[in-house]
């Protein structure tokens, strides 16, 4: 397992890199290129709150973990019995607050890009560890909890 929580944590610092980098960029062009100007308050307000949801989803999963730092299982309670990968929905919300904060309406294209950039990488490295390492177990959870969004219908 621990070869795989090395990994895990190698991807997840590429993924929000390149979610940094896009934020950055998002920002810099909307501030030379003012494709939109004024009347969008509402994409701040909304900004604001992803951003701090974000946060709040790091913290909550930090002191998850450091309550649970014996496990090599998948962990399904907590935070993770919304959300699968805690950690890339805090790096997805933190970003998606930050570009919406912008203002720029033009930048609601990111917010897709930044969760198929997760998908793709969850799907070709955690989800296939964990169906490897814990078999019927993970297929069980993965149907209850969802991948970045929290769904509380299969709470356990």
């Amino acid at each position: 397992m621990n070869k795989y929580k090395k990994s895990y944590r190698k991807y997840f610092f590429i993924y929000t890199l390149i979610l940094a980098v896009l934020t950055v960029t998002a920002h810099i062009l909307g501030k030379r290129v003012l494709l939109f100007s004024g009347g969008f308050e509402l994409l701040k307000i909304i900004g604001v709150f992803l951003t701090a949801l974000g946060i709040l989803f790091f913290v909550a999963t930090i002191f998850h973990a450091n309550e649970n730092t014996e496990n090599d299982g998948i962990e399904t309670t907590g935070i993770y019995s919304f959300v699968r990968n805690p950690l890339y929905s805090s790096a997805l919300l933190f970003f998606s607050g930050l570009t919406l904060y912008s203002g720029n309406p033009f930048f609601l294209i990111f917010l897709p890009l930044y969760w198929l950039i997760m998908t793709i990488i969850i799907k070709n490295t955690a989800d296939k560890w964990f169906e490897e390492l814990c078999g019927e177990e993970f297929v069980q959870y993965k149907r209850a909890v969802n991948r970045c969004l929290p769904w509380f219908r299969g709470a356990r």
